[in-house]
């Protein structure tokens, strides 16, 4: 048998602003302007005691200490973005904004070998149509383009132990070449709102260049422990959608259902990792069809301020996993 016990000493801080100045009444023209700031700060020390044999506290075959963290660094990301809606006529409103954004990061310690600091400028779009069909039902569609940057986590990590993958076992590691993800997306909506009963249906499909995501650097089939390293990989897609109803039995009583689908997929996995696979695969960690159904109970008003929601989760089974990945 082999276990190993873990001391972690976690530090993190976030702060930021938002400030934003619309001019234009409601169903006219508007236009936004405004900028905001996120800031956010990290560490982590990690102490691991492994042991192989024996029982906690008595190791047969010895024990080692060792350990991992993620240096104390920081990320500072201000942005500036604007927006504007447009109504084209009574049924038809366009709404497109954009924004750009500006993040460094950077480590807040001394550690040996020093790692790279990158920086990302970034940038995003996006166009929206909401139209409506008649007094109850309301279709919309967008489209759009973001960039993603690596967290701290995904830059600097120096094998913490982490619960990345369904195995939990990882010793993961940042890599500072890391490049941003870029999304292009197209959602669809259909909405219908009759007062005592509302549903709707929405998918979408997300093409994702230079998608962050984890491989296989090293495995160990005897504990079955492994080690991960950040990479980006050329392309991958995420596809789904939501269901979702619920009607007002009265004034104080709603039942509700929602189900939800997410189905993700590297298209460019390549050899990468030391297990072998085929050169497209799952994407990990995708969660399986889930359905949440129950009864909200609630005041008896137009805008409830207090309600009581007792809900079942149900969770089909997930058979689409990352091989390469060992899921």
């Amino acid at each position: 048998t082999a276990w190993m016990t873990c001391a972690p000493s976690l530090t993190a801080m976030s702060a930021g602003y938002r400030v934003a100045g619309t001019w234009g009444e409601t169903g006219c023209p508007q236009l936004t302007l405004g900028a905001d700031l996120r800031f956010v700060k990290e560490g982590l020390n990690e102490f691991n005691r492994f042991c192989v044999g024996g029982i906690p506290g008595f190791c047969l075959l010895g024990e080692r200490m060792f350990e991992k963290f993620i240096p104390r660094s920081h990320s500072s990301n201000p942005g500036l973005f604007i927006e504007c809606v447009r109504p084209l006529n009574e049924c038809l409103t366009l709404r497109t904004g954009a924004r750009v954004d500006w993040v460094s990061t950077g480590i807040d310690e001394e550690i040996e070998p020093l790692p790279d600091t990158p920086s990302f400028h970034l940038w995003s779009g996006y166009i929206t149509a909401q139209y409506e069909l008649d007094s109850h039902w309301t279709a919309s569609g967008g489209f759009g383009y973001a960039m993603r940057p690596p967290t701290l986590t995904e830059l600097y990590a120096v094998g913490p132990f982490m619960a990345l993958l369904q195995q939990g076992g990882n010793f993961v590691f940042g890599n500072q070449g890391l490049d941003p993800e870029r999304l292009w997306q197209l959602d669809l909506e259909l909405k219908a709102d009759y007062g005592c009963w509302r549903a709707g249906i929405g998918g979408f499909y997300a093409w994702i260049h230079d998608y962050i995501t984890p491989q296989i650097t090293l495995h160990d089939p005897f504990t079955d422990l492994r080690t991960l390293q950040f990479v980006n990989t050329d392309l991958a897609t995420l596809s789904g959608g939501e269901i979702f109803a619920e009607f007002d039995c009265n004034d104080w009583l709603t039942p509700f259902a929602t189900m939800s689908y997410v189905e993700g997929r590297d298209h460019s996995r390549g050899d990468r990792g030391i297990v072998p696979g085929s050169s497209e695969e799952p994407l990990p960690g995708i969660a399986p069809l889930e359905t949440r159904v129950g009864l909200r109970l609630h005041e008896p008003a137009e805008k409830p301020q207090w309600g009581i929601e007792l809900a079942a989760r149900i969770v089909d089974d997930q058979d689409r996993v990352a091989s390469s990945l060992l899921e």
